[in-house]
């Protein structure tokens, strides 16, 4: 489309005006995306930050409980100088062991349940995004 103006001046201040309003039109509807899209991300990442920080505790647990049942299982096999006490401290090795066990179970369904959040999560602020976008 060309525009006729009968001076310069009045040519640039017409390209100007259709600038702003084509501009404003599809900026504010850009700018609400980025900043929802933004939003969104941000929820995710925590929920997923949380659910690796639980996974990480689930592990580190892990390794405890795997790292008792074997000293126990050690003392079991030798034969120290003070069976009593070698008794009693694989005794505590297994309970301790169990211990872990059964917080670890804890930490499992937690761990799962953020990231079932998490990706209901990713779901719900792709449609909404969508809804934003196509209306």
């Amino acid at each position: 489309m060309r525009w006729k103006a009968s001076h310069p001046v009045e040519l640039s201040e017409r390209r100007a005006t259709f600038a702003l309003r084509s501009n404003s039109s599809t900026g504010i509807p850009k700018s609400s995306r980025t900043l929802l899209g933004h939003r969104a991300h941000t929820e995710e990442l925590q929920l997923q930050s949380k659910a690796t920080d639980i996974w990480a505790e689930y592990q580190a647990k892990s390794i405890r409980e795997n790292t008792l049942k074997s000293f126990a299982q050690v003392l079991n096999v030798l034969t120290p100088g003070n069976k009593e006490a070698a008794k009693k401290l694989s005794e505590d090795f297994t309970s301790k062991a169990e211990a872990y066990s059964k917080e670890k179970e804890a930490l499992k369904e937690e761990a799962t349940e953020l990231e079932r959040d998490w990706l209901l999560a990713v779901w719900k602020n792709d449609f909404d995004l969508d809804l934003v976008v196509h209306g």
